[in-house]
């Protein structure tokens, strides 16, 4: 390993406790936010609805209570403060889009911010759309069995519109303020005509999931058993499809190029006289909405945070993972390493994914902590009771070391490696085999880092100690929880406590920093560019830089979000990757 510069790049995972502060030690004040552009690499958050707007922007929301927004190729976080899970999204423009979810909650963007609206009721509204700005509406339920609603937005406020229903509403489209059309449970569908709410004969008991139309007089329902209604001005009628799987989402251009979207991800397309399932090569278990743009393109959203796109008559995979069991990769991931931003490795309590430079792929599974490699066809993965997992650049082979959970793994050659875990364990691998080293004491390891002279750093409860090949030192700054600690050398270390605290080693003693988050860091890294980056678990600020003389903002999460477990930066210092809770993986590029 090359010597590498004072100046490092740094990212930290941090929490919401308050930072520690320690007089007569050196400190640096925080500056101002690093210009980071970060996009939603992956997610297994479940992507519930998408919406394209007149000017042709692409929204999505999700199951964690995210909005995205399409930006070329890249989906971008919007913030909208943190709110509950959100199941619908519709807008008449860029500056005026509504968003709905669970617990009542009604959002909306003016182009600057996004505020809540109480609807003054515990409901879940599970769909949004409108004809105008003061002409929105939003339908949903309190269950799959009780009472279902439909609330209107005039431009000022919203207020109840319907109530006169035993079932949970679920679809809703509109041609005009007196041409509604509402979709739910048991085959239900009402309409609105300008001066009452009528129950209409849908022909049907299956549950109606959504609604679509073009007309007053041609108006398309999709629900449960394939089951494609439509109404001609007069009758609902039930149309051959030859399709007996479950849809959740329709969608039309024009009334001889419609989509549905469903279950085992499949998309039905009907062109004036048919329908046909048309050929996805992607694994999505369930896709939930379509919508158009003005391009020509079709998009997708659904389960395990699949985004599709149909562009020149092929569908293509634009996030989430593209192969292997989709229901692994829905838990977070806790540990981040490659080789470069094209060869990267995610491990978490339920899969292995890797990325090589277009998609996340499942490549095996386990109850994972941590990730490190020597190499490209040499990484290390270890979690719960012992498991220590290794890539030969094909394929992950798995033993038990231990009874003891293993948290985190570092080295410097593939014959030095380390694993630290629950009990004071410490192990070392040679190249040939894993061995343990003198026990540290009795308290949990949760953090380690190994120097490029070969001293051993590991850290846990009121534990930081160094070991020299042959005896463990104490070299705590302070007493504390550390649960992180990374340098460029034996004069350049950096650690961190459950308190917040930073603390900075330069050889001879160590400094308390000041950094620009009130959160504990859980993990660092750094790169020759001189930054260094941390990255926190809970709460919202999420990401800090280090650019060698100041810590710097990366990075604001949600106040919804649980933050980030571990962050890795490619060798060239050019790309960022960081994971966390709901399967996320966010990528950043410096700008």
């Amino acid at each position: 390993m090359r010597n590498w510069s004072l100046r490092l790049f740094w990212v930290l995972c941090l929490t919401a406790s308050c930072l520690a502060a320690c007089s007569g030690k050196r400190s640096v004040e925080p500056s101002s936010a690093m210009s980071i552009r970060w996009t939603l690499s992956s997610t297994a958050a479940q992507l519930n609805d998408v919406w394209c707007t007149p000017q042709g922007s692409i929204y999505a929301v999700d199951i964690s209570g995210f909005v995205y927004k399409l930006d070329g190729d890249d989906w971008i976080e919007v913030r909208t403060g943190g709110y509950e899970s959100l199941y619908g999204i519709w807008g008449s423009s860029d500056d005026d889009l509504f968003a709905v979810g669970t617990r009542g909650v009604l959002l909306h963007f003016d182009g600057k911010a996004w505020t809540q609206t109480s609807a003054g009721i515990s409901m879940n509204f599970l769909e949004v759309y409108g004809v105008s700005p003061s002409a929105v509406y939003a339908v949903g339920g309190r269950g799959a069995s009780d009472s279902g609603l439909v609330m209107r937005y005039d431009g000022q406020a919203w207020q109840a519109v319907f109530t006169q229903i035993d079932v949970p509403l679920r679809g809703v489209w509109a041609s005009s303020v007196s041409d509604v059309f509402v979709v739910g449970e048991q085959g239900r569908i009402v309409h609105w005509d300008g001066r009452a709410w009528t129950a209409m004969n849908s022909g049907t008991q299956v549950r109606l999931n959504d609604v679509w139309g073009f007309a007053p007089t041609d108006v398309y329902a999709a629900g449960e058993g394939g089951t494609i209604l439509h109404y001609d001005g007069s009758t609902w009628n039930l149309l051959p499809t030859g399709n007996f799987w479950s849809l959740y989402g329709i969608w039309g251009r024009s009334r001889d190029d419609i989509f549905a979207f469903g279950v085992a991800g499949l998309i039905l397309h009907f062109d004036g006289n048919e329908w046909r399932q048309m050929e996805t090569d992607h694994p999505a278990d369930v896709l939930y909405e379509g919508i158009g743009d003005r391009s020509g393109h079709v998009y997708a959203v659904g389960f395990a945070g699949t985004a599709l796109r149909l562009r020149d008559g092929k569908w293509e995979h634009m996030l989430g993972v593209t192969s292997g069991p989709l229901d692994v990769a829905l838990s977070g991931y806790s540990g981040i390493w490659g080789t470069s931003s094209a060869n990267v490795f995610a491990v978490g309590q339920r899969s292995i994914v890797r990325y090589t430079g277009q998609s996340w792929k499942v490549i095996g599974t386990g109850g994972l902590n941590d990730v490190w490699g020597a190499g490209a066809d040499n990484v290390f993965a270890v979690g719960d009771r012992g498991l220590v997992m290794h890539w030969d650049g094909e394929q992950f082979a798995s033993r038990t070391i231990t009874s003891r959970n293993l948290t985190r793994v570092f080295g410097i050659s593939a014959q030095t490696v380390y694993a630290v875990g629950d009990s004071g364990l410490v192990l070392r691998f040679d190249g040939s085999d894993w061995s343990e080293l003198e026990r540290v004491g009795d308290q949990d390891l949760a953090a380690l880092w190994v120097s490029p002279t070969g001293t051993v750093y590991v850290g846990g409860y009121e534990t930081l100690l160094r070991f020299n090949g042959a005896t463990w030192e104490d070299v705590a700054p302070a007493n504390g929880k550390y649960q992180a600690i990374w340098g460029s050398s034996d004069s350049d270390i950096f650690a961190a406590d459950w308190s917040g605290m930073i603390a900075h080693f330069d050889g001879t003693e160590w400094a308390i920093m000041t950094t620009a988050t009130s959160s504990p860091v859980q993990n660092f890294w750094g790169c020759e560019s001189g930054r260094i980056l941390g990255a926190s678990q809970f709460g919202s600020d999420a990401l800090v830089v280090y650019d060698g003389s100041a810590w710097h903002a990366g990075l604001t999460l949600q106040s919804n979000t649980t933050g980030l477990s571990d962050v890795w930066v490619d060798p060239e210092c050019n790309t960022i990757f960081a994971v966390g809770g709901f399967g996320r993986i966010l990528k950043g590029t410096w700008q």
